[in-house]
């Protein structure tokens, strides 16, 4: 009896069980089914935008909280509601729409769709670049250092660079652009860079933060993707006026091709104490030209400017040439190099190494940054060559002799920064000399620093 009572009570108490595990496996199916099913459940009722990858491989993420992370599949779409996180793409591209805008997405971007209203929605853009074409009621866009509205009919692309420029381009009518210091009206064709230090300028002009849309954007896969040439072969803004624009050249609207020097060439020699300086005008905007701060002659009937007799008090002269518009905007500036006689003096005695391993420009390396002139707006920064190893006793950066580097040693670096005055605001010019054990000058070198911050703390000087 006891047995048999056993086996009975046993019997009947694994029968729940059972089937608790069989539900368990029930909605384990279901879970793996829906997550690999091309169709995607949409709760209509909550604010969303459709997020489609560009391609099957397009690497793309929907983040519903800070913890989560969920690839998209397919080319389907995916719904991005209001309250997550938001959208990234890694590789390839993706676009958001929701019927009242269309948002081309480039890789590397982070978006997030912060609230929508029966006027519009608001996005934030966190990172990288976006082109917005806005069908109906406006969007407004929530970037680092400045907010922009999209209205009805407006295309434009804006880019948050590594948290320093907010950069809005205008392509299809105006764009209003607000941020802390006021409110301006970006004209079709234009685009205007942001960063924190410039608002922190208390007499800051926007107007001075525009430029024309500058030619390496358009070589952007995005902007070329969207056909932004199209656009801007027949732009109009609001006023109904029709502007110009030659692709082929893009010459009208690059800044670069403002002025063309006819004389001195760049890295000219010369054996006099002044050297006259002339340029041919492109473009009509151009109504005043500076060098070193200097005014330069406008002949509007020639198309010219002219500096009759510029000085030249060193061995190596920087001249520093800024471009006006009527409206005392800055249009262009840049840095040609000449070199005075007695540079030229020195070079030609200059002192080589054994034939066997002769020193040229290919021996004296920047390694960073990356590119002469170099732009930034950070406080300080580091300047890194190589040399020539057994080659340099030691370097001179604007006649200061670097304590720290090692004779004879293959790398060096320079601190550049605001606290020790070896950076400021604007151009900064340094000449760098390679000193050999004899005294001698074996190689001088260029590089310029355009600093468009106005904070910095950091200071030093380092080398080896």
């Amino acid at each position: 009896m006891w047995n048999e009572y056993s086996r009975s009570r046993s019997s009947t108490t694994s029968i729940p069980w059972l089937w608790i595990w069989m539900l368990w496996a029930l909605v384990a199916v279901i879970f793996f089914a829906r997550s690999f099913s091309s169709e995607t459940s949409v709760d209509t009722d909550r604010p969303h935008m459709m997020i489609s990858p560009d391609t099957s491989v397009s690497t793309v993420f929907i983040s519903m909280t800070e913890s989560s992370k969920n690839r998209i599949t397919g080319t389907g779409g995916q719904p991005l509601y209001v309250g997550d996180k938001s959208i990234s793409v890694e590789t390839g591209w993706a676009n958001a729409s929701n019927g009242h805008v269309s948002i081309d997405i480039d890789e590397r971007t982070e978006l997030t769709y912060s609230n929508h209203t029966a006027t519009g929605d608001r996005l934030r853009l966190a990172k990288w670049r976006i082109w917005i074409e806005q069908t109906s009621y406006m969007s407004t866009i929530d970037m680092k250092n400045l907010v922009v509205s999209v209205k009805t009919g407006d295309i434009i692309m804006l880019e948050q660079n590594n948290q320093i420029y907010s950069t809005v381009y205008a392509l299809k009518w105006d764009a209003e652009i607000t941020t802390s210091v006021g409110i301006y009206i970006l004209k079709a064709g234009n685009r205007i860079m942001v960063s924190a230090s410039d608002l922190a300028n208390p007499w800051l002009k926007l107007a001075t933060l525009v430029g024309d849309i500058d030619e390496s954007i358009l070589e952007s896969p995005l902007f070329i993707k969207n056909n932004g040439k199209s656009l801007l072969n027949n732009i109009q803004s609001k006023t109904g006026v029709t502007l110009s624009w030659s692709v082929g050249s893009w010459s009208i609207w690059s800044s670069i091709a403002m002025i063309t020097i006819i004389e001195p060439l760049e890295g000219s020699r010369v054996t006099t104490a002044t050297v006259p300086v002339r340029w041919s005008i492109n473009s009509t905007d151009v109504k005043r030209v500076t060098l070193n701060d200097q005014e330069a002659i406008i002949s509007p009937v020639n198309s010219t400017f002219t500096f009759a007799e510029f000085p030249l008090g060193a061995e190596i002269n920087n001249i520093v040439y800024k471009v006006y518009n009527a409206d005392g905007k800055q249009l262009e500036k840049w840095v040609i190099t000449v070199y005075g006689s007695k540079w030229a003096a020195d070079q030609s005695t200059m002192r080589l190494l054994a034939n066997a391993s002769p020193i040229s420009s290919k021996d004296f390396r920047i390694v960073s940054p990356a590119s002469n002139p170099y732009v930034m707006t950070d406080s300080a920064i580091k300047v890194q060559w190589t040399v020539t190893k057994d080659a340099v006793s030691y370097i001179l950066v604007n006649d200061y002799r670097l304590q720290k580097y090692i004779p004879g040693s293959t790398t060096w670096y320079y601190y550049a920064n605001m606290s020790s005055s070896t950076l400021k605001d604007g151009i900064n010019l340094y000449t760098i000399k390679f000193m050999g054990n004899k005294d001698e000058v074996l190689y001088t070198q260029l590089f310029t620093i355009i600093k468009e911050s106005k904070n910095a703390t950091l200071s030093g000087e380092s080398s080896r």
